[in-house]
């Protein structure tokens, strides 16, 4: 499983659109889209662990990606 695959299947599951995820770390919907194709490869740590903190997720699960 890929960071962007995980990305997607979270916030799927929180039923969360791209636009929702965006506003709530702070960045627009191109990124998030952009995440979840996988065309962004790093991530600063505190994207990662807003993005953790949003989707309820361990940070250290973008780490280990």
């Amino acid at each position: 499983m890929t960071i962007g695959s995980t990305i997607r299947d979270r916030r799927k599951e929180l039923n969360m659109t791209q636009e929702d995820l965006a506003t709530a770390v702070g960045t627009t919907k191109a990124t998030v889209s952009r995440w979840e194709s996988g065309d962004i490869h790093k991530m600063k740590r505190s994207m990662m662990a807003a993005l953790a903190r949003v989707l309820r997720l361990d940070p250290m699960i973008f780490l280990q990606q």
